[in-house]
Parts: C-alpha cells; structure tokens; sequence
C-alpha cells in the first residue's frame, strides 16, 4: 500500500514544481488531513484505504497551486486523471473509482457512491475540525452531525 501512496506523493510534488513551485500550504495540509481521515473511515466502513487515501490527495489537486475557484472539482479531476494515468499506478476501475469520488467531492447535500461519501465526509471533517473554522457551513451540517454520531465525537458549539 505504502508504494503507490507514496509514489503518489511524489507525483504530486513533481506537478507542483512544473506548475512553477508555488502551492498554497494551507491547501497541502488539508489534503492530507483529508487523506488521513479518508483512510480511517474507508478502514471502518470496510473498503479500500489506499484507493480512499488517493482520492483525499488529489482531491483539490488545482486548488494547491492555483488557489480556489468555483467549479474546482472538475479541474482536479482532469489533473487526477493525468497524473494518475500517466503513473499507471491505477488500473482503469480504481481511476474511475478516484475520479468520480473527486468530481462529487463538493456535493455534499446529496448521496453518492461509497467512494464519494468516503471523501465528502473527510472533507467534512477536515473543515470542522477543532483549530480549522468555527462554524459549520449548512451545506455540511447534516453530514457532520452524523460523522459525530458514526465516530463517537464531540460537535463544535456554533
């Protein structure tokens, strides 16, 4: 498990320094908080870590040297496949499987595969966590109440 992730990670770095070295550290820290708590809830739920790990990596990909745009699930994916393809450290399912997970990533009113949920939950709990921000945007309350409930943690006060 550990070769591919970390031939991703190396992946990930060479992109960056093509994109002329500059990445948002704030970003690169989310990513792998991301891909951390992507791999324990993938773990818990009983479905593949590494493949859940990869998704929370590459996840905001576009977002880490270009900064936030609206729609920046759609550029992540075509920067996921790139990499991920020209690697060949996925087969053909498992890219179909990251892919979808990172173009549903910000849709988190709605139910989608187990992959999807996988990330849109770490993403979640990325973004609530305690030192992160101080409020839970509406769009993820429902799904952070129920992570709290699934892993048995305390709400932020709002």
């Amino acid at each position: 498990m550990d070769n591919r992730i970390a031939r991703l990670a190396e992946l990930i770095d060479r992109y960056v320094e093509r994109q002329g070295g500059r990445h948002i550290s704030f970003v690169q820290e989310h990513l792998d908080e991301v891909a951390d708590y992507a791999g324990m809830i993938a773990e818990k739920r009983g479905l593949d870590v590494e493949l859940a790990r990869m998704s929370g990596m590459l996840h905001d990909i576009h977002t880490l040297t270009e900064g936030y745009v609206s729609g920046h699930a759609k550029h992540c994916v075509v920067i996921a496949r790139d990499l991920l393809s020209d690697a060949g450290i996925v087969d053909e399912d498992e890219l179909e499987t990251i892919c979808t997970a990172i173009a549903n990533h910000s849709k988190k009113r709605r139910v989608d595969d187990v992959y999807s949920e996988v990330l849109k939950d770490a993403d979640t709990l990325s973004h609530n966590v305690p030192g992160n921000i101080n409020y839970v945007a509406d769009k993820e309350r429902a799904r952070y109440t129920a992570l709290c409930q699934e892993f048995d943690l305390r709400e932020k006060r709002i």
